[in-house]
């Protein structure tokens, strides 16, 4: 049906090289593990990481907690918390957020520290001005200490169990304090901060300032309601003198629209709403004389519904801070169990792939039973966006399918499955996007975010109108996935109509040449994005071939 012969510039060659999956060479491997038995697996501890005169684990309550929390195999350097092996220790100020991690559990992203939520698939903005939708981070909790001498505070990050983590040690080393930042994979609309502060030195009450900036979630994208105080049961009973009551936590919640739709003229998406919620943080920490040890945590959730964001809230706040560690960490745990790439002889690189691999897979959701509409993956992750360029605006478009699809692909299918479903959903939008260009089939849009209409900023037209090998990206994904898990039941029903769809557009876009007899695709930009309006660029011709010859 769609046998024809594309006219291709000599360089074809490289650019079949570019499309191909990467292959491992003897230095590289990819490995599916099965479970390991936990009989195999014991706590790294590190006397090194202890305060000054703490000379063993176990005289730490921080550390022995730290410890259970975060197992390692045996024998093994698979894993993440052995600071002076796996875990990336930033030697940069932690009040630098262009340095800091960004974090992201599927549903929600924020860089640590810095000022923006993000949640998937929430946009504001009319067409090419659409951008991820910024919350305000209300989770960006942080220490003061006044008075005395303390060594500056020490971030890390480890990816085994996907948190964050700073260590603080009071004046004159008298205290210690531990601060865990979490994206959560079980609960996924929430944001966790926990406060573990141990006694060292000293009898008094030890008092710690903390501050929350900001205190509400207000955004320039998102009109919020007023705040409103709550009371959430605890669940758990104290005595209180006389008498034995339920206490409860004091909770705040906003909820909003965002304020512009990103296609009113067909009204493809209606306002978005968005329910943020929060428990109170106080002015400062307390260590009462009488206490070894204390914990607090701080948590916020958002979502579209106010009820669901209220539900994960009420479960994190009534679950123990060691469970809720746990939980979450126990997600991350089983998916480095199931998948790891080691690279021999060269530790510093297998540290660089573990990194980029966890960075990339916390856009999606672990738990499978939480899984929410998925919103598309772009370049610089669920974490950044809004309105800067740099962060592509949480905007999909050709580094989704071509650059990060094949990693996820072999990573984990159920992944991959949520990025073409993302395309797929999205496929009555390109056919009316190919129906207003003149042509036949589905034409997707160069940039795309929640609506599936063109959102590529108003600086660049010639990309939006030239860039159309986005559309045959599309189509070599879908060749990837149905390689890969051979699901007939997929390519019956998303698979088959989505790529004749594609074919279709790229058998209405090419022309013969009366010349050669072969065909031509005009009026096209390559990916170096320097060329408009080009006849035959090799990377698009090539592609485009294996859309048609897929779809056929």
């Amino acid at each position: 049906m769609f046998m024809m012969m594309l006219q291709v510039p000599p360089i074809f060659v490289v650019t079949m090289l570019i499309l191909m999956p990467p292959v491992t060479n003897g230095q590289y491997y990819v490995e599916r593990l099965p479970p390991r038995s936990r009989a195999g697996i014991v706590p790294v501890v590190e006397a090194a990481a202890l305060p000054n005169g703490v000379t063993s684990p176990e005289s730490s309550t921080v550390a022995a907690a730290a410890a259970r929390t975060t197992p390692v195999a045996s024998g093994e350097n698979k894993l993440f918390w052995n600071r002076t092996k796996t875990t990336t220790m930033m030697s940069q100020s932690a009040n630098d957020e262009e340095l800091l991690p960004t974090l992201a559990n599927g549903h929600l992203g924020f860089t640590v520290f810095g000022d923006a939520i993000y949640m998937n698939g929430l946009y504001n903005g009319h067409r090419g001005l659409s951008h991820r939708a910024r919350i305000a981070n209300i989770a960006n909790i942080r220490l003061s200490f006044s008075g005395g001498n303390q060594p500056p505070p020490i971030p890390s990050m480890d990816f085994e169990s996907g948190t964050f983590r700073v260590d603080y040690r009071g004046p004159n080393n008298s205290f210690r304090v531990v601060q865990l930042i979490y994206p959560h994979q079980l609960y996924n609309r929430a944001i966790v901060n926990q406060f573990t502060i141990e006694r060292i030195d000293g009898k008094d009450d030890i008092r710690i300032g903390i501050k929350q900036d900001p205190t509400i979630p207000n955004s320039e994208d998102i009109a919020f309601s007023p705040v409103k105080t709550i009371f959430i049961s605890s669940g758990a009973e104290r005595k209180h003198r006389n008498r034995t009551d339920e206490y409860s936590f004091r909770v705040y919640q906003t909820c909003g629209t965002t304020r512009e739709l990103e296609d009113p003229e067909h009204h493809r998406n209606q306002q978005r709403q968005v329910c943020v919620l929060w428990n109170h943080v106080p002015e400062e920490l307390t260590l009462e004389r009488s206490e070894s040890t204390v914990s607090y945590k701080f948590i916020m959730t958002a979502d579209e519904s106010a009820n669901l964001a209220r539900q994960d809230l009420t479960d994190a706040l009534r679950t123990a801070d060691d469970e809720l560690l746990r939980l979450h960490g126990d997600l991350w745990r089983a998916f480095w169990n199931d998948f790891d790439i080691t690279a021999e002889g060269n530790p510093t690189l297998e540290r660089i792939i573990r990194a980029s691999v966890f960075y990339l897979i916390s856009n999606f959701p672990l738990n499978p039973s939480r899984s929410h509409l998925f919103g598309g993956l772009s370049p610089t992750g669920l974490g950044r966006g809004g309105s800067n360029l740099d962060d592509y605006e949480g905007h999909s478009f050709w580094d989704t399918e071509i650059w990060m699809f094949p990693v996820v692909n072999l990573i984990e299918s159920r992944f991959a499955e949520m990025m073409v479903d993302y395309r797929f959903r999205r496929m009555d939008a390109a056919r009316q996007n190919a129906l207003a260009s003149g042509f036949r089939g589905a034409k997707y849009p160069w940039e795309s975010a929640w609506s599936g209409i063109e959102v590529t900023q108003p600086c660049c037209p010639e990309v939006a109108q030239f860039q159309h090998h986005i559309t045959a990206d599309i189509s070599f994904a879908l060749r990837q996935y149905f390689a890969a898990t051979q699901d007939l039941a997929w390519l019956r029903n998303q698979g088959c109509p989505l790529a004749q769809a594609i074919a279709e557009f790229w058998a209405s876009l090419i022309s013969p040449d009366p010349v050669t007899g072969l065909f031509d695709i005009k009026e096209v930009m390559g990916p170096d994005e320097d060329h408009e309006n080009v006849t035959n660029n090799a990377y698009t011709n090539v592609v485009a071939a294996y859309a048609l010859f897929f779809g056929e």
